[in-house]
């Protein structure tokens, strides 16, 4: 019986998990991990499915963050970042309408696409290659080179705001772009109470907070494709810190980024994936669809633009 996209994905991840995580706690990278990478085992993202697609975001997730959150970032999470952004922010996906706070969250999510890729070259096959490379750095201004050099840093602390305005997006049914409520939610706080969120209240009519938005998404918004989705990263998180709520571990994120207590990848690279999947859940419909038009577009790219040295300013895929 052939094996499914979804379960070839699972299994690669799975396995690379499975190598790098050594009996004595530490992590190991080499032969052992790398012979399980998607890109080495065929896994094209623009052939996937939605179900493939959506089973990459919680793989390469689990792939990304390790237990005593080491982060590893590999091309396989650039080849997914470049294919979402290509997906996601294409026209063709009428994801973002035409208000300001749409076109503001779709500027940050490409900015955010564009941070996670940026720097992104093919290894160099030759030395005519290497030369290559080289020149074109030698040609970059300084502070586009040190810039280039601290796109982590940036991600991680663009992500958190992408993820609010996303799930304002979501959720817009219950809560508007500036937070005001519309329609009443509760949401379970810290110490097990209650909080009720009420429209035209003067203190509960007002959510700021990107733990409870992940709340109120998971219990009132997801359908069931969504919040089985969230329940892989819910899982996963909780494997690497069982002492708190995933949802008030990636809420802690966006206050520790000031204080250095959690890496800058760590926090980029998983908010974005989950940005990701969520998105990738509104289009579910028209993947399949959407897929083949932005293929399509890709390919037309690689024509004689490309081969003249130009690329469309709203290409993302493949990510170099």
């Amino acid at each position: 019986m052939s094996i499914t996209q979804e379960d070839k994905i699972n299994q690669l991840c799975n396995s690379w998990v499975a190598a790098a995580q050594q009996p004595t706690g530490g992590i190991a990278i080499g032969g052992a991990t790398e012979q399980y990478r998607l890109h080495r085992n065929g896994i094209q993202f623009h052939e996937l499915s939605y179900e493939g697609i959506q089973a990459a975001s919680l793989g390469l997730s689990q792939v990304l963050l390790l237990k005593g959150f080491n982060t590893f970032i590999d091309l396989d999470h650039k080849l997914f970042w470049a294919w979402a952004g290509e997906v996601l922010l294409s026209p063709q996906s009428s994801l973002f309408s035409h208000s300001q706070e749409e076109m503001t969250i779709n500027q940050l999510f490409g900015v955010c696409i564009r941070a996670s890729l940026a720097g992104t070259t093919l290894p160099p096959q030759s030395r005519e290659d290497w030369e290559r490379q080289r020149k074109i750095l030698e040609l970059t201004d300084f502070h586009t080179r040190q810039l280039t050099q601290n796109t982590h840093l940036i991600l991680a602390y663009l992500s958190p705001t992408l993820l609010e305005g996303v799930l304002k997006k979501v959720c817009r049914q219950y809560i508007d772009y500036s937070g005001k409520v519309i329609m009443a939610f509760d949401v379970t706080n810290v110490n097990g109470r209650i909080r009720h969120y009420v429209p035209n209240d003067p203190r509960r009519g007002k959510c700021s907070s990107l733990r409870d938005l992940l709340f109120l998404l998971y219990n009132d918004v997801s359908d069931n494709d969504l919040k089985t989705r969230l329940d892989g990263i819910r899982q996963h998180l909780s494997g690497l810190d069982s002492s708190v709520d995933p949802f008030d571990l990636l809420y802690s994120w966006r206050s520790e980024t000031l204080h250095g207590q959690t890496s800058f990848p760590t926090i980029g690279g998983t908010l974005l994936n989950i940005v990701i999947m969520i998105l990738f859940n509104q289009i579910r419909a028209n993947y399949n669809q959407l897929r083949t038009e932005t293929w399509k577009n890709v390919q037309k790219d690689f024509g004689t633009p490309r081969l003249a040295g130009h690329r469309s300013p709203w290409s993302y895929y493949p990510p170099y």
